[in-house]
Formats: structure tokens, C-alpha cells, sequence
């Protein structure tokens, strides 16, 4: 509350009155005076100092005070803020010697007198609570993460994808930085997001259920190279009995080891088996529910369990993950997999994992990577030893594939007794010299894995003269080949530091796409429509770029409407299967008509739905490639006919002479089969439906993007492909021979647009090839009317791409994918 005195002055004046008041000095009241001494008395000539100070110690206090409050003391500026403006220092309240010399002392006694202020909390610390697992599992409630996610999330750019927080890129490199150690040295990347499902039954009943699912085209689970466990597979799963239609997902099996080895052929098939498979998580949930029904419908013994998160799994990608290997992993003496040791130790020098066979597996039992922590791995040899220059040869033996880590006891065993890090860096300080085995490793803990190769991919593809820009360079191989490391829960941390202190270099999943395309092989799911995990993504990514188009003011963006194109954030395959059908319908001479697409591109409010099944019918398997290319070989002229009835007859030849033994289950199961793909022979809409994957190849100028258009070539166009390189004196021959100009809308019936015969789903510039270069979806009719062109023009197989921002055709070459 103010004094009185203050109540009617300013701001301004009751301030310079609390200053006045505080410089003034008070003084002591006098008392009251004393009688006057006699006159006859003389004043004392003493003086006594103690009784003097006493008699004025109130004066002496006041001066200590009022020197305090005056001046430069005045209240609580310091001595810095007592200087002249023009001598002030903006950092002289942290540096004493940036004061003047003759007020430093001064200044250093007042930092010394001040207590400081206290240290405000942070708001960060509030809401941080004491255990770090408990905050990591509340922000775990939409998604799961990795056991690598705290590493991931410091480094790179981390997205929710699949109900999981999956690392998407480096924040540092490119994917050229990426294709290099690809290349060169070595890859890492943490896909233990994909899951994982356990069979156990008779090895019967796990081949009935996978009849019923999976392609009958492909080796089946029950092939002999896999029955051992010393080999992964890989098929790709449909709905219950819907086969050719209704595609799933590709999916890779591993059979567990026989535990007899004695066992007789009588009883192979009745004794009980388990198998692990890995799925994509976007296919989890649909091939979890199509194997129930399978299981039910047919009444199969099979035990079917989802092991959430029990294994993780790395992909170790390029020459140098056998080296990693071999340079991380220390082996320890085990009873389970002496074999798969001995195996181990004889690949020592092995320069690639892509000269071993696909698919082989090794069981190892090694020692706790945190206890060494090894150095970088050793450059790599510029000569080959001597004894590692014959063909590399590994023998098959029931034991080396045989791991501990098949068992849920023993897995649940290292979890819990897992070593902290405090007792592992007590370990490694007792070591002679860092990157040694300290003295007691024996007693280091004992982790079992498995070790899959990955083998390179075998396109199967044609070398015939003019084919042989199909076949991948042999030192590209090893884009794709390497090994996947398998080890049990609470583990993945220890092993990924160790794998990354040792040189390789961590990838996302944008990265392992581009490592697929420098192959030219489709990656699940990007480049399968025929699937309702892509058709999900791609209405993602469609309402995201709408909403980016929207945003963009009008005046700088495209206008699709002018350029014709109706569909220019996703592919319209169901649209573009009508129109084929319609085509269909008008050369059978039929009345009915299948309905066009409605045209909803101009629409702001437009929004993509995901379709519960797909139609889409796609042509997949070396075998089914084979019958498409080589038709004339085997069951069909491509003057002959233009229906697809000689593809399927042929699918349905080869699953009727497939000699396995066949009890009454699977042989209702193969019935069911075979009738599915004779109704697909005999149905012609199934023209319509049905499609192949394409890799294109632009030899000169011009490439494609995402969701450009394929169109049919004319004769003019497969003419000028048919010239020669070099330029002639030709009309043709003067423009670039990959160039063509659409001076039509394609829009209308009389331009491009009716020609249009598939989509591309993933495009950029090939690094391996040096050229840019495109995988496409398109209706197998058309392709097939291509190849019969390019046969009678004797021109390369040639197609035209045009993207969605232009009207610009580009020639590329094709071949199909199998």
C-alpha cells in the first residue's frame, strides 16, 4: 500500500522520492540537554574511544547504509550497470575482465556474495516420467515400434506404416549413396516388422492347407529341397480356392528340421511338423483369415499361432555381408550345430554371399556381440586364397540348418536373463585390447540364430540376340543377394550395434525399393494392383497429392482436364479393365456393354475408396511366363487366336501332372483347382481381367513417373523402332527415334486414349543400367496383340509410355516379369 505522501504523485515522481529517501542518512535524535556544568569545573582533556563509537554507532550504521543505497549502489544494479553506456559490454556480466580495471575487484566480490539464481525446471522434465519402458509403451498405443526404434528415430525419417513405426530413409545420404554400398560394401536394414506364423501338424495337413492358398505353379512347400529345413522357399498366397484370382501376398517358408533322422518314407507325411512363415504386415490380416477358412472348410489338423514380435529379423545386402559376418559373430562350442559350425568356418574366405546356393540356412550359436564389440571390418582382399578358388560346395546335412532358436523355452530364456550393460562394459574393460574376447567370454552368454541367404534373382529371362539388355551385369547380382539374420526378442539392439560399429550402413524401406527396382523386380506392395494392400496404399497416396493439389493455387498448377487425363493421382485399373472388356464385347458382337468410369478427376472433394477384393488377374510364375512368351512352343500361335483360353489350359496341364502324393483332402483341393482355372479358360470376360507386370527400358531420351499411361505402339512406331541406331536420311530417322508427339486429346475415342493398356507403378533412373527405366501393369490381350505386331515387323518389342504432365510419347523396350 502507498504512504500517503505518495498517493498524488506520477509513476516517475514516487520513484525518485523512494531513491531520495533511500540515499538519505538518518539521524539520531538529541536528547534532552543536560544541566550546565559548574563553572569551576574544566572540561576533561580524555578522550575514551570504546565509549566514543558506542555513543555514535548509530551515525556509523546510518552512513554504512545510505553508502550502500548511494549511487552506484543504489538498489540492486550491479557494477556493470553503473557504467557509462559507451563502456557497457553485452557479455561483461559473465566476463569480469571485459569491466574496467579499476571497478573489477568490486565486481568479482559482488559474483562472489551472490547466490545465484535457482535453476527452473524444465517443462519436459514434468511430464517425463522415471521409467523410460512405461513412457515407451504409452506411446506405443497406434503403432508398434521396433526394438531398433530409438536408434531409427535419431537418424532417420521414421513413418506409420502397417501399424508400425518403420524407418522410411536416411536424413543424411541419398539413395545413390545407398546403391553404392549396395554395390560395394554393405547394407543393413531392420525388417522385423514383417510377421511371423507358426504351423504345427502333420506335414500332410501344413501341404493341404498351403494347396488350397497358395499358387499351384509354384514349387509347393512340400518340395523336396525344402522338406529338410536346410532351405527357405518363397510362394505367394490367394484366397481359399480363388486362384488365379483374389492375390494375397508373397510370403517365404522355413521348415523346421526333422528331429528323427531314421524316419521312414511311410511316415514322413503323418509325423508332426512345423513350419514358420513371413508375411508382409499389409497381408496379415487377410491370409490369417483365408488360412482359418481353409482350415475349417477342410477340417485339417493344423495349429496355426501368429508369433507377435518373437523373432526379429535383419537384412544384411551387398558383397560384403559374408565378411560382416564372419568379422561380428563369434562362434561358441555347441552340441546342437557342430555342422552348421564347421560349414561357418569353411566359408572364412568367401568373398560374396551370392555364389552360395539360394536359399541355404544355417543354424550358429554364438556369443554375445556386446561383449567384443568388433572394430570396422577389414578391407576386402584384393587376391583370393588359393583353397577358395573351386566352386563353392555346401554339404547338405540335416544338422546345420538346426537351431535352439526354434525353441519358445529357450527363447523366452534369453529374454529374461538378458545381461545389462553395466556388466557387459565390466566384461570388455577386462579385455588386453579393444575388439578382444575378455577372459571369461566362456561364461558370456549364448545366443542361438539363424543365418537365411539370400539369394540373387533368377529372372529366367531370354538371352536371345537383342535380349541380352534383360540380363542383370553379374557384379549387379549382388544388389539384391545377401544374408537375413534371425534372432530371438530382446536381442535386436545388441546385434544391430554391433552390425553398424562394424561398417554397414543403415537403410529404410525407401532404399530397399530402389534396390528392388535396380533389378527391374516388383516390391510388394508398391508394384502389385492386383492386391488390395497396394490398392490401400495407392488411395493414400492419391487423397494426399489431391489435397496438395487443391492447395496449389489454380494458376500454377496442371490442368489435367486439357491434357486429357482423367485419373491423374491413381492408377484406373478397374476402369481400364471395363474399357478392355467392352472392346471385347464389341468384337464378339455382343449387346451388353460393361459401364465406363465416371470421370471424377475436376472434383475437389473427391476421395478414394479402397475395394474389398480384387479382380485383377495377374500372370505370375516362370512357368505362366513361359507360356505367355513362348506360346508358339508350347500351346499357342500368336496368329492363331487372340483369346487367353490357351494361357490358362496350359496353367491347368501343368497342376494336373504335378506327381505328388495326393490323400483325399488334397486331392478334393486339387479338384477344386482345377475347376477354378477351367472356368478362367472358359470365361471370356476373364480377357479383361486378366494382366502382366512389364519392365520397361527408354533407350535415349524421355522416361516415365508414377502412374503414367502405357499405350499401344502403331505400325509407324514399330517401323522406326526396327531402323537402325544410327540416323538415315529418312523423315523418321531425323528425330530422336524415342520421341513422338501426340498432337490429339486423348480423352477422346479417336486419340491415345483407346489404345491405353496399363499403368506404371514405379519409375526413375536405373543406376545399374545407366538409363531410365519403369515396371507397368497391363492387360495381357494387348501385350499379346504387341508381340504378334513386333513378331510380323521384326522390331524389337516396343512400347509407348506418356506421362501424366505432358503429351509426350517415349518408345521404351519390354519384356515380362515373371
Amino acid at each position: 500500500m502507498k504512504r500517503a505522501s505518495e498517493q498524488n504523485l506520477t509513476a516517475a515522481q514516487a520513484k525518485k522520492a523512494r531513491k531520495r529517501a533511500a540515499q538519505e542518512v538518518e539521524i539520531q535524535q538529541s536528547p534532552s540537554p543536560a544541566p550546565a556544568a559548574s563553572s569551576g569545573l574544566q572540561a576533561q582533556r580524555a578522550l575514551d574511544v570504546v565509549e566514543y563509537c558506542e555513543a555514535r554507532a548509530f551515525e556509523i550504521n546510518a552512513i554504512e547504509k545510505a553508502l550502500q543505497n548511494a549511487t552506484e549502489h543504489t538498489g540492486n544494479k550491479r557494477v556493470w550497470q553503473m557504467l557509462p553506456r559507451h563502456m557497457r559490454r553485452r557479455a561483461a556480466s559473465y566476463n569480469v575482465k571485459r569491466l574496467p580495471k579499476r571497478v573489477q575487484q568490486r565486481a568479482a566480490e559482488q559474483n562472489a556474495n551472490d547466490p545465484g539464481n535457482p535453476q527452473k525446471k524444465s517443462s519436459k522434465n514434468k511430464t517425463r516420467r522415471s521409467n523410460k519402458a512405461e513412457d515407451f509403451e504409452k506411446r506405443q498405443k497406434n503403432k508398434k515400434w521396433l526394438e531398433t526404434h530409438v536408434w531409427h528415430a535419431k537418424r532417420m525419417h521414421m513413418m506409420d506404416m502397417w501399424g508400425y513405426s518403420i524407418p522410411e530413409h536416411p536424413n543424411d545420404k541419398s539413395t545413390r549413396a545407398a546403391y553404392r554400398s549396395m554395390k560395394n560394401q554393405c547394407t543393413i536394414a531392420d525388417i522385423s516388422y514383417c510377421q511371423q506364423i507358426q504351423f504345427e501338424g502333420t506335414q500332410s495337413s501344413i501341404a493341404a492347407l498351403f494347396e488350397a492358398i497358395a499358387d499351384p505353379s509354384l514349387p509347393s512347400v512340400e518340395s523336396i529341397r525344402y522338406l529338410d529345413g536346410q532351405r527357405q522357399g518363397a510362394t505367394f498366397l490367394y484366397e481359399c480356392l480363388s486362384y488365379p484370382a483374389g492375390s494375397i501376398g508373397p510370403a517365404s517358408f522355413l521348415w523346421k528340421p526333422r528331429e528323427r533322422a531314421n524316419s521312414t518314407s511311410d511316415h514322413i507325411s503323418t509325423e508332426p511338423r512345423t513350419m514358420w512363415i513371413w508375411l508382409h504386415p499389409a497381408s496379415l490380416e487377410l491370409a490369417f483369415a483365408q488360412m482359418r477358412i481353409a482350415v475349417d472348410r477342410f477340417g485339417l489338423d493344423v495349429k496355426i499361432e501368429h508369433l507377435d514380435s518373437e523373432l526379429l529379423r535383419f537384412e544384411l545386402t551387398g558383397p560384403r555381408a559374408h565378411p560382416m559376418l564372419q568379422h561380428v559373430l563369434e562362434l561358441c562350442e555347441s552340441p546342437t550345430s557342430p555342422q552348421a559350425h564347421k560349414t561357418w568356418k569353411s566359408l572364412n574366405a568367401l568373398r560374396t554371399p551370392a555364389s552360395l546356393p539360394s536359399g541355404i540356412v544355417l543354424g550358429l550359436e554364438v556369443y554375445d556381440p556386446r561383449v567384443v564389440m568388433p572394430l570396422k571390418t577389414p578391407s576386402r582382399l584384393d587376391s583370393t586364397p588359393d583353397h577358395n578358388s573351386s566352386p563353392v560346395r555346401v554339404e547338405a546335412s540335416r544338422d546345420q540348418a538346426y537351431s535352439l532358436v526354434w525353441s519358445r523355452q529357450r527363447r523366452d530364456e534369453l529374454a529374461t536373463n538378458k545381461p545389462k550393460e553395466s556388466q557387459i562394459n565390466k566384461q570388455r574393460s577386462e579385455a588386453l585390447l579393444p575388439g578382444t574376447l575378455p577372459k571369461d567370454y566362456a561364461n558370456a552368454c549364448r545366443i542361438p540364430i539363424l543365418l537365411i541367404q539370400r539369394g540373387h534373382v533368377d529372372d529366367g529371362r531370354e538371352s536371345k540376340k537383342g535380349e541380352e539388355m534383360w540380363k542383370l551385369p553379374q557384379n549387379m547380382h549382388e544388389l539384391v543377394a545377401g544374408w537375413d539374420v534371425v534372432v530371438p526378442k530382446g536381442w535386436g539392439t545388441a546385434f544391430w550395434h554391433c552390425f553398424v560399429f562394424a561398417g554397414a550402413r543403415a537403410i529404410g524401406n525407401r532404399e530397399r525399393h530402389a534396390a528392388s527396382f535396380e533389378t527391374l523386380t516388383s516390391f510388394y506392395p508398391y508394384d502389385c494392383p492386383e492386391t488390395s494392400a497396394q490398392q490401400k496404399w495407392a488411395c493414400g497416396k492419391a487423397d494426399e497429392d489431391l489435397a496438395k493439389y487443391n492447395r496449389t493455387p489454380k494458376g500454377k498448377r496442371l490442368n489435367y482436364a486439357k491434357l486429357g487425363i482423367e485419373h491423374p493421382f491413381k492408377p484406373d485399373f478397374a476402369g481400364l479393365r471395363k474399357r478392355v472388356l467392352e472392346i471385347a464385347a464389341e468384337e464378339t458382337n455382343q449387346d451388353t456393354k460393361a459401364p465406363r468410369a465416371e470421370d471424377t478427376s475436376d472434383s475437389a472433394s473427391q476421395h478414394f475408396s479402397v475395394p474389398e477384393t480384387s479382380s485383377l488377374i495377374l500372370v505370375r510364375g516362370s512357368f505362366c511366363t513361359d507360356i505367355f512368351l513362348h506360346g508358339g512352343q508350347s500351346t499357342h500361335s500368336f496368329d492363331s487366336e487372340e483369346s487367353l483360353s490357351w494361357l490358362w489350359s496350359g496353367v491347368q496341364d501343368f497342376v494336373e501332372r504335378k506327381n505328388s502324393p495326393l490323400d483325399g483332402t488334397r486331392l478334393q483341393i486339387r479338384q477344386e483347382l482345377l475347376r477354378r482355372i477351367g472356368d478362367i479358360a472358359d470365361n471370356t470376360e476373364a480377357v479383361g481381367e486378366t494382366f502382366v507386370r512389364l519392365a520397361l527400358v527408354f533407350e535415349g531420351r524421355g522416361g516415365a513417373g508414377y502412374n503414367a499411361i502405357v499405350v499401344t505402339p502403331s505400325d509407324e512406331d514399330l517401323e522406326a523402332a526396327a531402323l537402325p541406331t544410327k540416323r538415315s536420311l529418312n523423315e523418321v530417322a531425323k528425330r530422336p527415334r524415342n520421341f513422338f508427339d501426340a498432337t490429339e486429346d486423348t480423352s477422346q475415342g479417336s486419340g491415345a486414349g483407346s489404345k491405353v493398356i496399363g499403368y506404371v507403378t514405379t519409375a526413375g533412373f536405373a543406376l545399374a543400367r545407366g538409363k531410365n527405366a519403369a515396371i507397368a501393369t497391363c492387360c495381357a490381350k494387348s501385350v499379346v496383340d504387341i508381340l504378334r505386331r513386333c513378331s510380323v515387323a521384326g522390331s524389337p518389342r516396343t512400347i509407348l509410355v506418356r506421362n501424366i504432365n505432358d503429351r509426350t510419347y517415349w518408345r521404351a523396350s519390354f519384356t515380362v516379369l515373371n
